[in-house]
């Protein structure tokens, strides 16, 4: 690395450093007060500045009355100019939104609402991830308005995911300087492993004259045969519920199978064939998914933990928030996840 370089990269680290223990991280409404904001002089800024100083030098030098009352004008101009860019931002309010869980690989999406508190417009906003070069989010906000904003980044492994700190600029009007601030929310996205591809089917067969799986769970209930109703349980799955006796003004119930083809699966970590263990927690999501597309209830064995069977979106999620923090020791508890 050339000294240059070198000397420039040192520079970044400890700007970037300054800024870390400045920028807020917003776990709630936050307003954007004069200590959060920075402005700094674009090119075109610095170009309009030189252009004064030649502009002045020349009337200086020919004792042209004309000349100096152009250049104040044009200060006067940059000066408004920096008190409406700075003005522009300043009073934004900032909330978090909601996040969903995705999969390895998946694209990650954080969301945010600007809102504009007051009567003015907030022109030539942008909103990006900060090392972005062009912010990829643009908008302008009327007077007592407001904006969502989505963001995405790729998660690139499984567990909590936190989002990359986002900035928030403009150069309105004059494009002479730029005001923007850095800000981290605070949600973490909830990453499941990546599913295996479809191949290995679930472990539906059972031994010893279809008593047990094969992994010794005892088969009760299954999808063969219907039984009857029952009144709802949270975590039913819905292809289960009778919804004609709801419409009908009745109560909610779940419809009841007995078979020895298809009973509860325990989906455990010793008897799968695959090695290494982010190759087993891939299988292991992809059962999930297709157990619960099937209406089957399931459970899960992991080394130090285990879950008994069920069905629903709960129950999914429930496994798969297993699976996606496991051997990571990372907190189980996240942002509404």
């Amino acid at each position: 690395m050339k000294a240059g370089a070198r000397v420039k990269f040192s520079w970044r680290q400890r700007f970037d450093a300054w800024l870390a223990r400045r920028r807020p991280e917003i776990g709630s409404a936050c307003r954007l007060s004069q200590r959060r904001l920075y402005i700094v002089p674009t090119r075109s800024g610095l170009l309009f500045a030189l252009v004064l100083l030649l502009i002045l030098a020349g009337a200086a030098n020919y004792g042209s009355s004309m000349a100096f009352v152009l250049v104040f004008l044009l200060i006067g101009v940059g000066i408004n100019a920096i008190w409406l860019t700075h003005a522009n931002l300043s009073g934004l309010v900032i909330e978090p939104g909601s996040v969903a869980p995705v999969f390895v690989g998946d694209r990650a999406t954080f969301r945010l609402r600007l809102k504009n508190p007051q009567a003015r417009m907030r022109s030539a906003l942008k909103c990006g991830w900060y090392d972005e070069i062009e912010l990829q989010f643009r908008c302008q906000l009327k007077g007592l308005s407001d904006v969502n904003i989505s963001l995405t980044e790729i998660a690139g492994q499984r567990g909590w995911f936190s989002p990359s700190p986002i900035r928030l600029g403009s150069a309105w009007p004059l494009g002479l300087f730029y005001v923007w601030t850095v800000f981290h929310l605070s949600q973490k996205i909830l990453v499941y492993p990546q599913p295996a591809k479809i191949g290995v089917p679930l472990p539906l067969r059972a031994q010893d004259g279809g008593e047990k799986s094969i992994f010794g769970q005892s088969q009760v209930l299954g999808n063969d045969d219907f039984v009857g109703l029952r009144p709802y349980r949270i975590g039913d799955s819905p292809g289960r519920l009778d919804w004609r006796a709801l419409a009908r003004g009745g109560e909610l119930q779940a419809r009841e199978f007995h078979g020895n083809s298809a009973g509860r699966l325990i989906l455990d970590w010793w008897q799968l064939g695959e090695s290494g263990v982010e190759a087993r927690l891939s299988r292991l999501c992809r059962w999930v998914l297709e157990a619960e597309s099937g209406s089957y209830d399931y459970g899960l064995r992991l080394p130090g933990l285990e879950i008994a069977p069920g069905c629903g979106p709960q129950h999914r999620h429930q496994i798969l928030k297993a699976l996606a923090l496991f051997g990571s020791g990372q907190s189980a508890v996240g942002s509404g996840q």
